[in-house]
């Protein structure tokens, strides 16, 4: 290989290392931010339900958006997820199943049932929010809180935090190097 070509390959493997390790630094610090106590909306974002119920990541979801929910009974929950193809009910749905299982009383419930990425579980859930002045809190796996946030942001939510919920340790390189092209994406097409 020419000694010019080589320097370019180099000098690209060294971008795209720089580049990963910042979007990795983001994602990791993103999932340590901390949420206020006066958080008046909590959107659970959807993940996969095998059947009726819920997996391990929705569960991990659901389970930091219980924990706030019962120590801030002002909160409001905003379900959000659509069905899809394997799926027998909505991820909503499902959702709002486990949390009502839980004692959450129903009121404090909303689905959105239509979305099928992030973006749109953030853009249909919108319409639950009456003040977008509003402090949001944004349920999701600790790797996907980075991207969360600022699609939020980018549609419009002013006050918005996330609300972490953990990983298996087993998946989290994968899900942290998938969420890494999930960014670069985002960026690309100018949604984040």
């Amino acid at each position: 290989m020419p000694s010019g070509v080589r320097s370019m390959f180099d000098f690209a493997v060294l971008v795209l290392a720089v580049l990963f390790l910042t979007v990795e630094a983001k994602l990791i610090l993103a999932a340590r931010g901390r949420i206020p106590k006066d958080v008046r909306y909590i959107i659970v974002l959807g993940a996969q339900v095998r059947g009726k119920r819920v997996t391990d990541s929705l569960k991990r979801r659901l389970d930091v958006s219980y924990e706030y929910a019962v120590d801030h009974p002002d909160a409001v929950l905003i379900v959000s997820g659509g069905q899809g193809k394997d799926e027998e009910v909505s991820e909503a749905s499902a959702m709002k199943e486990y949390l009502l299982e839980r004692g959450i009383s129903s009121d404090r419930i909303y689905m959105e049932e239509c979305s099928s990425s992030t973006y749109e579980n953030l853009k249909n859930s919108k319409e639950f929010i009456e003040d977008m002045e509003a402090k949001v809190g944004i349920a999701t796996n600790d790797f996907h809180v980075f991207r969360a946030i600022h699609l939020a942001k980018k549609l419009g939510y002013k006050s918005v935090f996330g609300i972490c919920a953990g990983t298996k340790a087993v998946l989290k390189p994968n899900y942290m190097v998938r969420e890494f092209f999930a960014v670069c994406k985002g960026v690309l097409i100018g949604k984040l």
